[in-house]
């Protein structure tokens, strides 16, 4: 942050004892906001970042200090915040105790797909056309379809690069198809690893598998526990939806309870779709194995309006435990505005529903 004739201007990646041109980027009434594009001389405070991506993929912004020079800069920076401009009295504050582990020190991250790499300036100004353009890493930040390709992440284990860059590797090798935010087309979506102070692993790739009528997602979870979820599609635009999970590891098992799960809701709704099919109707004459008695009517016994507001995912969660409900719906600043669910799962956590225009 710096000082211009009263105004405050917000400036990323330059520390206390710079001194720098800067180029506003956008001004406001009471700040400004700048980037550096020159550099007079560098503070003394300054160190040099250890990440090949810094800069670039948004995240630790901080690494141009020295890390005893962070906390003591992050202390100042939240007691101003609670002190200048809350309005707080605060005691006397004991120094911020920092962390013996200052690389590899999450147990979480996530990664998405994307057949849109982000070019860095260098890449841009290089001027050479670049045959791969599906990457895996870290959204950049104010551009939600473009994906930065992250070689090495300083956050997480080295098993976390590894892991990521064989995915990476295997999909090139095999053509696999990178997800397309805006298109919402491709094979390969999102990649979450979590390790564990035990020296477990648990590793989830999210694909998008379709086919005309159907849909088949699988996935390894926490324990080995293997899920699998089938959607099927009518003409007419039914849906028939299970999701089985087997905890001691056999997807067999998952997609034989789920295809199971699948038969007796043809089953039970056999007789009300028989009813308001034609002739023509996708489901041929089912078996008499597959009768069953038609349900009672579906009564509405309230409906509800309310404004689709855009926000975060975390916001969203936020917002849904305020209320005290178990789903939540808005619109994902994260995800191009698309209107989303999230709720909140019975065996624990959080899942979201992403919505998608039928491509008939």
């Amino acid at each position: 942050m710096a000082k211009v004739n009263d105004l405050v201007v917000f400036v990323p990646y330059v520390v206390p004892g710079d001194v720098v041109d800067l180029q506003i980027k956008r001004k406001k009434n009471h700040y400004a906001e700048a980037v550096a594009v020159n550099f007079h001389e560098y503070s003394p405070k300054r160190a040099v970042p250890f990440c090949q991506h810094y800069g670039v993929c948004g995240g630790c912004k901080w690494q141009c200090l020295p890390y005893d020079e962070q906390i003591k800069y992050k202390q100042k920076q939240v007691t101003d915040n609670l002190v200048r401009i809350g309005k707080v009295e605060l005691p006397e504050i004991s120094p911020i105790l920092g962390s013996a582990k200052t690389e590899f020190y999450r147990n979480k991250l996530e990664f998405t797909f994307s057949d849109k790499r982000w070019l860095t300036e260098e890449e841009v100004k290089a001027d050479v056309k670049y045959d791969q353009m599906n990457a895996v890493g870290f959204h950049i930040p104010g551009a939600f379809d473009k994906v930065l390709a992250i070689e090495k992440c300083w956050l997480q284990d080295d098993i976390s690069n590894q892991i990521r860059n064989a995915v990476r590797d295997y999909a090139y090798e095999h053509n696999y198809s990178f997800f397309n935010l805006r298109t919402q087309e491709g094979m390969l979506r999102n990649l979450m690893i979590r390790t564990s102070s035990t020296g477990e692993l648990m590793v989830l790739l999210q694909c998008k598998i379709t086919e005309p009528e159907a849909s088949v997602t699988f996935s390894v979870e926490k324990k080995n526990r293997c899920v699998a979820e089938i959607m099927l599609r009518g003409a007419n635009g039914t849906l028939f939806r299970a999701v089985c999970e087997d905890p001691d590891g056999d997807m067999r098992g998952a997609i034989d309870e789920a295809t199971a799960q699948i038969e007796r809701k043809i089953r039970k709704n056999k007789t009300r779709l028989a009813k308001n099919l034609r002739a023509e109707a996708v489901l041929p004459e089912l078996p008499e194995e597959f009768e069953a008695h038609e349900e009672g009517t579906f009564d509405i016994v309230r409906t509800k309006r309310f404004t689709v507001k855009p926000m975060s995912v975390e916001e969203a969660i936020l917002q849904m435990n305020l209320l005290g409900h178990s789903f939540f719906v808005f619109r994902n600043t994260d995800f191009g505005d698309a209107i989303c669910v999230v709720y909140r799962r019975n065996n624990g956590g959080y899942g979201i529903i992403e919505t998608e225009d039928d491509e008939e």
